[in-house]
C-alpha cells in the first residue's frame, strides 16, 4: 500500500472521496477539547498536508530566497486552554494554534474568522447552542465538509477509515512528546492517544465519521452557559445597535 489508504463503509476510495474538490485554498479547522486530542485525527491531517504539497511544483518550494516557503493554512481550535502542540503535524506558524472560549458562539466565530472550509470536530454529546444567526449563515455558506473524530483515533460507528503505513508516524510521536512537554508532566500523561501505538504499529488505523452542520453546531461544546462576550452581543442586539442583528438558539 502507499502511505495512506482510504475507506468509506469498508470500500476502498480515494482522498478525493473523503474531501471532494479539495484544493490549495481549502482551510482545515480542528476543534478539540482533550489534551493531545489532535493526535486522534493525525492520519487524516497528514494526508491533507501531503495532498496539499502535491499541488505544488516541489522545485518551487524551499527555504532559499528564491523559493516559496509555505505551510497549509490549517488551524487547531483549542477549547478553553492549550491542548497540545501540533507543529510537527504542520500546524505552523504558531498563531494557527488558537485558544478559544468554551462557548459555542466564540468557537464558531473563530472558525468563521479563519475561513475554514473543512471542519473536523472532536465528538461531544449534542447540546443546544446559543449562536448568532449571522455566524450560522457564514458557516453554511462556506464549510464544505464536516467530520467527527475521537481523541483515541477510533470514533464509534464511524464510516471513514484511514490506514497509515507508519512511515509518517514519527511526526505524530514528536507531536505527542512536544505536547507532553508543553502541558507538563501530569497533564502530558492524560494524552489519550497511545504513544506506544504510534511508535510500534506498522499500520496505524484511524476512524472518523461524516456529519452535517446541524450536528456539528450542537457538538462544538457541552457547555450550555453563555460567555460574557456572547452575552454582550445579545445585549447589543437587544438595544438595536445595528451591529448584531439577532441571536438564535440552534436546536431541532
Amino acid at each position: 500500500m502507499g502511505v495512506f489508504e482510504f475507506y468509506i463503509n469498508n470500500n476502498k476510495v480515494s482522498f478525493e472521496d473523503i474531501f471532494p474538490g479539495f484544493n490549495k485554498q481549502d482551510r482545515i479547522g480542528i476543534v478539540t477539547h482533550s489534551e493531545g486530542g489532535t493526535l486522534g485525527i493525525s492520519s487524516l491531517l497528514m494526508a491533507c498536508v501531503a495532498t496539499y504539497y502535491e499541488m505544488f511544483n516541489y522545485d518551487d518550494l524551499g527555504n532559499q530566497d528564491n523559493k516559496l516557503r509555505i505551510y497549509p493554512e490549517n488551524f487547531i481550535f483549542h477549547v478553553g486552554d492549550l491542548t497540545g502542540n501540533s507543529a510537527q503535524l504542520d500546524i505552523w506558524p504558531p498563531h494557527r494554534e488558537v485558544i478559544v472560549e468554551n462557548d459555542s458562539e466564540q468557537i464558531l466565530e473563530a472558525i468563521n474568522d479563519r475561513g475554514i472550509t473543512r471542519l473536523l470536530i472532536e465528538e461531544k454529546p449534542e447540546t443546544p447552542a446559543t449562536l448568532m444567526r449571522e455566524s450560522i449563515s457564514s458557516a453554511e455558506s462556506r464549510i464544505e465538509s464536516i467530520l467527527m473524530f475521537s481523541p483515541n483515533g477510533k470514533i464509534k460507528n464511524g464510516d471513514i477509515e484511514i490506514r497509515n503505513n507508519g512511515s509518517l508516524s514519527n511526526f505524530a510521536v514528536k507531536s505527542y512528546d512536544e505536547s507532553a512537554n508543553d502541558l507538563g508532566e501530569i497533564r502530558g500523561k492524560l494524552i489519550p492517544y497511545s504513544k506506544n501505538e504510534l511508535s510500534n504499529k506498522v499500520n496505524i488505523v484511524q476512524v472518523y465519521k461524516k456529519n452535517d452542520l446541524d450536528t456539528a453546531l450542537r457538538s462544538l461544546t457541552e457547555n450550555k452557559d453563555v460567555s460574557d462576550t456572547t452575552a454582550d452581543y445579545i445585549n447589543r442586539s437587544a438595544r438595536g445597535a445595528g451591529i448584531y442583528l439577532d441571536t438564535f438558539s440552534y436546536k431541532k
